[in-house]
């Protein structure tokens, strides 16, 4: 427990920036209407509404969950073979609060504004992807976060050149989604976003299946 309110001090500073939604929230509180966008189609336009008490407010209730579920998980992993002072955990938890942070910010713009956020949202994504599969890599294996399939759960060797890999792949695909993002959407845009996520999702899966069966080949 004293492990964990060591992190959080030290994390002070990302504490105050998951309070800037909830400060610019209240601030424009009369601007925003009743009914408010929560999600957008790939166009970046709105096709979905929620109520404006509920959007505002439990938006940022997800992102200090989200924090202080990655802070506490240690606790729980039965064979403790995550830690919050490994260079990579604490580099994700603060990318995965911050991008939660930033997509805040953009649906409350969204609210008051009239804005289409669909290439920031697509850049934003992009980059996340990037700052994802960039710490993959020196990522130990364990329970809860990483690329967590039978093979690499089963064998340490197979979750290292699978998270060597799919860092490489994630920061590849993440250039290309915002690069794409940038260029400018185009009718094609639903395909390419299913074989892009797809890929991300599904080669990974593939990828530690050949190498656990190439390892343990007999």
């Amino acid at each position: 427990m004293n492990g964990n309110m060591q992190i959080i001090k030290q994390d002070w500073w990302l504490i105050l920036l998951m309070c800037l939604p909830v400060v610019f929230t209240l601030y424009v509180w009369d601007q925003i209407p009743d009914s408010v966008p929560i999600h957008f189609d790939l166009a970046g336009n709105p096709d979905r509404f929620g109520s404006k008490l509920l959007t505002m407010a439990g938006l940022p209730a997800l992102t200090f969950v989200i924090y202080l579920a990655i802070v506490y998980l240690p606790a729980i992993d039965p064979k403790r073979r995550i830690d919050n002072h490994q260079k990579s955990i604490r580099s994700l938890r603060r990318i995965i609060s911050l991008a939660l942070v930033a997509i805040n910010i953009i649906v409350i713009v969204a609210a008051y504004q009239s804005w289409n956020p669909g290439k920031w949202m697509g850049v934003g994504i992009g980059m996340l992807i990037i700052a994802i599969g960039n710490q993959l890599n020196s990522l130990k294996d364990n329970y809860f976060i990483g690329i967590r399939t039978p093979w690499t759960l089963e064998d340490r060797d197979t979750w290292r050149k699978t998270h060597r890999f799919s860092s490489r792949l994630f920061m590849i695909m993440g250039l290309v989604i915002a690069i794409w993002a940038v260029v400018g959407l185009q009718d094609d845009t639903t395909l390419f976003l299913v074989v892009v996520i797809g890929g991300l999702a599904i080669t990974p899966l593939l990828y530690s299946y050949l190498v656990f069966n190439k390892s343990n080949r007999i």
